[in-house]
């Protein structure tokens, strides 16, 4: 089975249900990015192949020339967006490895990603309706997104 990594800031209600519905088809390992100690080397010596970022946690880590740490693992990095004007959004508009993909929740957000940063190799709207039971409606299109991105990279 592939190794999969959830990256997220701090728990909370969110990304716990992220967590959660990610655990439901997918055996995963987490990592909370505020306690973590040894995050670059959990992540280096992990063997991931796709490691699953909440809202660009961790984009504010660096190679030595610069560079976003992400793009030099060997993993393919999904991004999950659920808020818009994200802290770490001012690193986007550094090179951006084509083995990253962004997942926006947010409309709107998206739109404005895609056009200030065109360089951004992949980015899908996750549909979002508002029904009586929106977090179950998230869920299957979130997991319909992130099934959709390994089925294209299980191709290359």
């Amino acid at each position: 089975m592939e190794r999969i990594v959830y990256v997220y800031g701090k728990k909370n209600k969110y990304t716990q249900y992220l967590e959660d519905i990610l655990k439901s088809k997918y055996q995963i390992d987490t990592i909370e990015y505020e306690t973590c100690n040894n995050f670059h080397e959990l992540l280096l010596k992990g063997d991931y192949k796709y490691i699953i970022v909440h809202n660009l946690i961790g984009f504010e880590q660096t190679t030595l020339t610069g560079g976003i740490f992400y793009n030099i693992l060997n993993s393919k990095i999904i991004n999950i967006l659920s808020e818009s004007n994200l802290e770490n959004e001012k690193y986007l508009f550094k090179q951006i490895s084509i083995s990253m993909f962004f997942i926006f929740l947010d409309q709107n957000y998206c739109e404005y990603i895609s056009e200030k940063y065109p360089h951004i190799p992949y980015i899908k709207e996750v549909p979002s309706h508002v029904t009586n039971d929106t977090e179950m409606e998230n869920e299957t299109n979130i997991l319909a997104a992130i099934a959709e991105i390994i089925k294209e990279c299980s191709l290359s």
